[in-house]
């Protein structure tokens, strides 16, 4: 099977995935959903959100051949480091006994969201109440991005 390696570069940072898609703007666009629909569940989502960044570029590293999706992770893995990615949370090949340990600890330094009872943890997240850093401004942190193109934001710059 084909599939492709590819970076996004956030502020300088690097992060570092693999697509099976035959055109890399498909998987471009699944980053784009995530990041407008999803922005606390991968650390570049997180990034991006705080560097007011609504939209991110997928570019292009290899072409690789794989047999199976461990493969492609394997390559991805070797792109990763080779390109010191830092916004990749986590090892792109994790065996399943790392994938249990790092859900275990993020189990352990996330009780307080675990333990939220009858209710959407992310859109509670999502409503939180945050100050702009621009205008000082309260908004919601789902809507701080919409929030600093607005002329009242944007004119505090």
């Amino acid at each position: 099977m084909k599939g492709m390696i590819y970076k996004i570069v956030v502020d300088g940072e690097i992060y570092i995935g693999s697509t099976k898609e035959k055109y890399l703007s498909d998987r471009q666009g699944k980053h784009n959903y995530a990041l407008r629909n999803k922005p606390q569940s991968q650390g570049i989502y997180q990034y991006c959100l705080e560097k007011g960044i609504d939209k991110v570029k997928c570019e292009w590293v290899a072409d690789v051949e794989f047999n199976n999706i461990n493969e492609l992770r394997t390559q991805e893995e070797k792109f990763r480091i080779e390109l010191n990615a830092t916004l990749n949370d986590r090892k792109c090949n994790a065996t399943e006994e790392e994938r249990k340990e790092r859900i275990k600890k993020w189990a352990t330094n996330n009780k307080e969201r675990r333990n939220i009872k009858n209710r959407n943890v992310d859109e509670a997240i999502r409503k939180a109440k945050i100050e702009c850093p621009v205008c000082k401004k309260i908004t919601s942190k789902a809507n701080l991005i919409r929030h600093q193109k607005t002329k009242i934001c944007k004119s505090q710059d």
